[in-house]
Formats: C-alpha cells, structure tokens, sequence
C-alpha cells in the first residue's frame, strides 16, 4: 500500500500579521480543517522558512510555508443495516434519533457500525448524493440537529393545520 502525501508551497499573506500560525493557515487553505493543520505542524509536517514552529507561534506575514503532509488513507463506508429510529424522512430530510454512544461516520477504531453505515443500508442513493451535492469544502453548515428540529416543526405545523 502507497501512502499519499499534500505537498504544498504557500505565503503567509502580509494581512495575517500577528496571527497564529494555525489560524493563518486554516484561512490560507480552507480545504483542511484547524485541527488537522494544528497536528501537521506539531508532526513536523509543516516547516515554516525552513523551520519547525509551534501551532501557536505567531506570524508576521510574508513567511515561506512548506507542507509535505502524509494523508491520511480514504475509506468507503459500506450499508451495513442496523436499526434506527426514524422521526421524519421525505424527499428531502431524513430526521434520526441517533443514540447516545453511536459513532456517526467510520474512523479510527471505528471501521463500522456507524450512523453512516445505517443510513446507507436505509437508502443506498445517500452514497452517491452525498458525493455529487457536497457544497464546496468549508462553506459553513447548519448542524443536523438544526435542520431535522426546523423539519420536524414544519411536519407537525403541516399535521396541526391539516387537523384544524
């Protein structure tokens, strides 16, 4: 098995002045989340004009940054049907009540078994949705408890106005 590594040359723009280097980072390539950045650079991943730095360590802007980051390696979620309470589902939302202690996607130290893994033996077409819809990376995003509550109240505001 190959690993496969980022390999990017980036400036630190002169506007992050004074900035975190993890922050400065997260803003100078918003496919890759804080975290991951903050253990590129505790890794050694990271160099900063040819240096190690620390993910607190302040910038002043105009800095060379070089990343060769091992990545890590994808894995695909296969339907695995487990049971699931459902509270609403239509064409568009699928409400769940995940447990407690549920994972949500697999990872590390959790290959399967998860909420991901339920809902693609629930629908198999989520798999191929979620590739073709997904937003542009780090657009922001509402929280899956936000959307199922404001579906859940539509629904029942529906069956309230229907019964009257």
């Amino acid at each position: 098995m190959t690993s496969r590594y980022l390999e990017i040359s980036a400036t630190v723009p002169i506007e992050a002045a004074g900035q975190r280097l993890d922050q400065a980072l997260a803003a100078l390539l918003p496919d890759y989340s804080r975290s991951r950045l903050k253990g590129w650079i505790e890794s050694g991943e990271i160099l900063v004009d040819g240096a190690t730095c620390r993910p607190r360590d302040k910038v002043s802007g105009g800095e060379a940054v070089q990343i060769r980051a091992e990545l890590p390696q994808e894995t695909r979620a296969e339907p695995q049907p487990l049971p699931l309470e459902l509270v609403y589902e239509d064409r568009h939302v699928l409400v769940v009540n995940k447990p407690a202690g549920l994972v949500v996607h697999p990872g590390a130290g959790n290959p399967d078994r998860t909420l991901q893994n339920a809902l693609l033996a629930h629908d198999p077409d989520l798999n191929a949705a979620s590739r073709r819809d997904r937003a542009p990376a780090r657009q922001g995003h509402e929280r899956p408890a936000d959307r199922g509550a404001d579906a859940a109240r539509a629904h029942r505001a529906g069956a309230d106005a229907r019964s009257a």
